[in-house]
Formats: structure tokens, C-alpha cells, sequence
């Protein structure tokens, strides 16, 4: 399945990129087990992703906690927990 993983304000800043496309070889997965497989992406993720208890989530704009289920074609989005208009 095909994932849109977005990043915003320091998060965005750190990766050099705004999202990108993630593909999971299963049916469905939860935001934190995402959220775990974008952390090992490259050493970059997971420096910059890697205190996951400030890492705020969404999917297909709405907030969400770790548990919440992730389906082929959704957007998550990981965020700090203050972000800047």
C-alpha cells in the first residue's frame, strides 16, 4: 500500500522535504508503526524523529494517537507539538 507521509515546521526544516511517498507491503498498519518505519528510512529520520513522544500524527487531517489505523492511499502527518502559523 501507498502512504502520504507529510512533515511540518522543524520537522520539514530537518529532512529537507515537505512529504513523501512511503510504500508498506501490508494491508493496513498503525500511525505508530508508520511512524517507526520512517524512522529507519535513513539515519537523517531518525535523528530527526527520534524522541517519538514529541512527535504529534494526523491522518487525512484529522489528530490521532499511535493506534489509529492506517489504509492504503491515507495522508499522515507528523508534526511537533507547537508548530508556528
Amino acid at each position: 500500500m501507498k502512504i502520504q507521509v507529510l512533515y511540518f515546521a522543524q520537522f520539514r526544516e530537518a529532512l529537507g522535504r515537505a512529504s513523501e511517498e512511503i510504500q508498506i507491503d501490508q494491508d493496513e498498519i498503525t500511525v505508530g508503526a508508520l511512524l517507526e518505519k520512517v524512522r529507519q528510512l535513513s539515519s537523517l529520520h531518525r535523528a530527526t524523529l527520534q524522541n517519538t513522544k514529541r512527535v504529534r500524527m494526523a491522518r487525512n487531517e484529522e489528530l490521532c494517537f499511535k493506534d489509529r489505523v492506517v489504509q492504503d492511499g491515507d495522508t499522515v502527518a507528523f508534526f511537533p507539538p507547537v508548530t508556528g502559523g
